[in-house]
């Protein structure tokens, strides 16, 4: 037998109906309808009816929609759940902003901080939005590596001269700085050798201190030293291990960190626009349940990554609400945004990320103003 609404059932409403009546001065159409929804939500009436009187449930929700009723249906009561993807859609054709109640509701890997929301990252995750081939310069591990900060490739031998490519790419001032450590070192040591290697100034102090291989190294012997160029090359490549290694050293690390982080940017900025907003990663705290050696549970201080993405959550979350509307898969299947993100992936609504590839040298000029800036770490 065919269920029927009849004025009975719509008495059973009548108390939900009229504070709503009064304050809204609701027409008579809109007051069956909200009828109509409290006796669906109540369970008086079938699918089936629902069917049977309106055509399916989609048209209901437009006339709820039409008549501006929406607000009275809670749209993630467990009872819409078959037709959840389709609530969610009409709520959000409603108002954009239900975007947010979603996300709020169902995405436990999306944070929100003064406003803005965050997406909760280890690297993994978001190496996942990558694909990679035989002509990938890098695979996963190395993506998640960069990502990480903990990639260990090593760059040995990025320089045969020091001099060169360290001291005289230096300003003056750190020149300065470098030329009073050599100024130290050489009055400690008292003489240089004069041999076939020594520049010609060299000889030339030599032959006015009347001596035929060495020369004694006094303070304004060695301001004439380190006015001349190739004095100074000959003094930090031949004479000067310690000042030598020092240079390397701070050469080395500043051309590491530079390749490194022109890396990082080459991969986050893959992923910025289309996972995240903004590559720059911060840093989150939560709290996890733990347990000692006998059991006992505490809770633990934790820290997690985080990267600015309010942009993109809320076009990956519009856009799986466009091609899953008709579906009875959820968000809350999903639970996650990149769980949504990887089935519209799966779907073939959008495609992975291609490995970026990787600068073979770092910038020179960002490897010198790194240098500049660090030498007093060195010297």
């Amino acid at each position: 037998m065919k269920y029927i609404i009849n004025e009975t059932q719509f008495l059973l409403s009548r108390e939900f109906i009229k504070e709503s009546t009064e304050k809204e001065n609701l027409s008579p159409s809109q007051i069956k309808l909200l009828k109509i929804l409290d006796s669906v939500q109540k369970g008086y009436i079938s699918w089936d009816n629902i069917d049977d009187f309106f055509g399916g449930f989609e048209v209901l929700l437009k006339k709820l929609s039409d008549e501006n009723l929406l607000h009275y249906m809670n749209p993630f009561d467990p009872m819409w759940e078959d037709e959840q993807n389709m609530v969610f859609y009409t709520f959000y054709e409603n108002d954009s902003s239900f975007i947010w109640k979603i996300v709020d509701q169902y995405l436990s890997d999306v944070l929100k901080e003064n406003g803005k929301y965050y997406m909760k990252a280890d690297p993994d995750d978001l190496s996942d939005f990558f694909s990679f081939t035989w002509r990938s310069d890098i695979g996963r591990d190395g993506i998640d590596s960069i990502i990480s900060g903990e990639y260990d490739y090593d760059v040995f031998d990025i320089t045969e001269n020091e001099y060169r490519d360290v001291y005289e790419e230096l300003d003056s001032k750190n020149k300065q700085l470098v030329n009073e450590v050599i100024k130290k070192d050489l009055l400690e040591v008292k003489k240089l050798n004069v041999t076939h290697k020594t520049p010609s100034l060299f000889d030339e102090i030599a032959s006015e201190q009347n001596h035929e291989d060495y020369i004694e190294l006094t303070s304004e012997i060695i301001d004439r030293l380190l006015s001349d160029e190739n004095c100074v090359e000959y003094i930090i490549m031949e004479e000067s291990d310690e000042l030598k290694q020092n240079l390397y050293s701070l050469y080395s690390r500043c051309y590491q960190d530079e390749l490194h982080h022109s890396w990082y940017q080459s991969v986050m900025g893959e992923l910025e626009g289309y996972v995240i907003d903004n590559y720059k990663r911060s840093e989150y705290t939560y709290e996890r349940k733990v347990y000692d050696k006998d059991g006992n549970a505490s809770m633990k201080k934790m820290y997690g990554d985080k990267y600015e993405a309010t942009n993109c959550i809320y076009d990956v979350v519009t856009e799986w609400l466009n091609e899953n509307k008709d579906n009875n898969i959820t968000i809350q299947y999903f639970g996650t945004y990149r769980g949504l993100l990887n089935h519209l992936i799966d779907q073939g609504v959008r495609d992975k990320l291609s490995a970026p590839r990787l600068d073979d040298y770092a910038d020179h000029r960002k490897v010198t103003k790194c240098v500049n800036e660090n030498i007093r770490d060195y010297f």
